[in-house]
């Protein structure tokens, strides 16, 4: 379905409320925040890019350095480093993803990046927020050393979700996802009579909880990690 076509769907989810008119705006956000909160729970969509490994630097910043600004979580492939010494896509090791208290507690001192400390032979890294942590600090620069591979949420301009003209389609127009296009009307819908008040809200949600489900079976994407839907309060008025 195209932008559009979502837009007409939440319509007819909206009939039976009379209680509110939503504007434009407003059903076009919650469509757009509604892909978003499917590709949070399912991690649908992935993408691999490639970043430069920086001597001496063992800190990198989601947004500010990688330009990150659709992650939401690494894959499992995660990140893999290019050998300093090997011709262009020759070789690649994957760093075994460790979390910070687990740094803390096994490697002594492995935020250092004294120049003796420094290696080309990368082990591990960690995330804790918008910050990737990489051990040992690597002593070579290379460039598009790093492979990272993520799952993501669509942003087109300024949009997050991806959404801006009627004819663009959700989850960056993968055909494979097009059975799954009535979740982000689903969530919108709920949003919507959540904040108008109106009871038949619960069933939209739970229909939407269904959905999401079904997809995450359809796409073996289930993981360890099973995020939650965020739920807004809203006060009737």
């Amino acid at each position: 379905m195209t932008f559009a076509e979502l837009q007409q769907e939440l319509s007819e989810v909206l009939a039976e409320s009379s209680t509110r008119t939503f504007t434009t705006t407003q059903r076009k956000r919650w469509i757009n925040r509604g892909v978003v909160e499917v590709c949070r729970l399912t991690r649908c969509l992935r993408k691999e890019v490639t970043k430069n490994i920086v001597a001496g630097d063992n800190t990198y910043d989601l947004v500010a350095d990688w330009s990150l600004t659709d992650f939401i979580e690494f894959a499992p492939e995660g990140i893999v480093v290019k050998d300093s010494a090997a011709e262009p896509s020759t070789r690649y090791t994957p760093l075994e993803r460790r979390t910070v208290e687990w740094l803390d507690e096994n490697v002594p001192g492995w935020r250092m990046t004294d120049t003796s400390l420094q290696s080309d032979s990368l082990q591990y890294y960690a995330r804790l927020g918008k910050t990737v942590y990489i051990y040992p600090t690597p002593r070579a620069t290379v460039i598009g050393g790093f492979r990272v591979t993520y799952h993501y949420y669509p942003v087109q301009g300024t949009t997050v979700g991806g959404l801006v003209n009627d004819s663009d389609v959700p989850f960056d127009g993968w055909p494979d996802l097009e059975p799954y296009h009535y979740l982000p009307v689903l969530y919108a819908g709920w949003r919507a009579l959540l904040k108008a008040g109106v009871p038949k809200a619960q069933v939209v949600l739970q229909e939407f909880r269904a959905g999401i489900e079904e997809m995450k079976r359809d796409l073996r994407r289930l993981s360890d990690y099973e995020p939650q839907l965020r739920v807004f309060q809203y006060r009737a008025r």
